[in-house]
This record gives C-alpha cells, sequence and structure tokens, in this order.
C-alpha cells in the first residue's frame, strides 16, 4: 500500500497549528513564523501551500468548520432516528464545540475582507444544509408543521447557536452546555410546531 505523501500529510497539520495559533493569538496576531513553529515547519513550507496570510487562517476556519458539520452528520446519519431525534443529535454536537473563540476571531476580521465574508459564508451554508435536510424528512412524514421555511429556520437556528456560543466563550455562568441544548430544542420545537 502506497503511503501518504509529505504534502498530503503537512497540510492538515499547518491547518491545526492555524487554528491553535488564531484561538490563542487572535487572528491579526497570527504571522506565518507562529504557524510555521506551531506545526514544526519551515516558514516557506506554509507560504508554498497557502499564498497568503487571510487563505491560510481562512482554510483554517474551513477545516475546522468542516470538522465540525462532518461529526454532527455523521452521529445523525447513524442514529437512524426520527427527523426530531437527528435535530437533537445536531444540536447536541453543534453545541458541543469548544471553538467559539475561533468564531469571535473570524466574525471580527470578516467585517473588514470580503474575501474572509465569503469563508464564513460557506461555513454557514455547510452547517444550515443538514438542518435543513431534517426538517424536509420531518415535513414530508407529517412531523412538522414549520411557521417558516426549512431554510429560515436553519439559519435562525444557526444563529441561536452564535448567540449561545459568544456567551458561553465569554464564561457567562448561567449558560451550561445542556442549557444551552434545551434552549435550542425549545426554540425549534416552536418553530416546527412540535412539543419536544
Amino acid at each position: 500500500m502506497a503511503r501518504p505523501s509529505v504534502a498530503q500529510a503537512r497540510r492538515p497539520l499547518i491547518l491545526a497549528a492555524a487554528t491553535r495559533a488564531i484561538i490563542e493569538r487572535g487572528f491579526e496576531a497570527v504571522r506565518y513564523v507562529d504557524v510555521a513553529e506551531e506545526a514544526g515547519v519551515a516558514v516557506g513550507t506554509v507560504q508554498h501551500y497557502f499564498g497568503s496570510r487571510d487563505a491560510l487562517l481562512g482554510a483554517a476556519f474551513l477545516e475546522a468548520n468542516r470538522t465540525a458539520v462532518s461529526n454532527a452528520r455523521a452521529v445523525a446519519d447513524a442514529a437512524a432516528a426520527s427527523p426530531w431525534r437527528r435535530l437533537g443529535l445536531i444540536v447536541e454536537e453543534f453545541t458541543r464545540l469548544d471553538r467559539w473563540g475561533l468564531w469571535l476571531e473570524f466574525w471580527a476580521a470578516a467585517r473588514h475582507r470580503d474575501e474572509l465574508r465569503a469563508v464564513l459564508e460557506a461555513a454557514y451554508g455547510a452547517w444550515r444544509e443538514p438542518i435543513v435536510q431534517a426538517i424536509e424528512e420531518g415535513v414530508a412524514a407529517g412531523d412538522f408543521a414549520p411557521r417558516f421555511t426549512s431554510g429560515e429556520i436553519a439559519g435562525a437556528f444557526v444563529a441561536l447557536i452564535d448567540g449561545l456560543g459568544i456567551q458561553r466563550e465569554l464564561g457567562l455562568d448561567w449558560l451550561s452546555p445542556q442549557r444551552t441544548r434545551d434552549l435550542v430544542m425549545g426554540a425549534l420545537g416552536s418553530a416546527l410546531r412540535v412539543d419536544p
């Protein structure tokens, strides 16, 4: 069996190092050299894979996001449960995230950079997709009678998780992970006209 190339092995290491650097230093303070040192590679190696600092940090954000969405999909799909239960599993995965600092840094940077705003739009699209799918399955099965379109509900769901995630990142005591999930599921139940 062929071994993965060095190039294939380095890219994930660089992206993971960039993610840690953003969380530790903040988006604006991260330099190529910080990522290279964290990944244990030369600065030139980082520059070879990513032509700009924003491209590097955007790719790191998208990879962290891709992993979170992939995990949520895998958990929900493996359960072979009702659409409501699948939504609950997706909520559990999304509210389990411990990288809200990464999102905070990215939101702030994206306010002034069109390239990063496009990265955020792609990330939000990925978050909404499994939610829309579960809602539409529930509507087709007659389980849900939504007050809004599935896309609108998914967008509001993601916004609610964002808002609660910010408060958790800031360490506000009233908001435990379980309370976060309960609040999101309550809002979803109301929007879908489901009694949780």
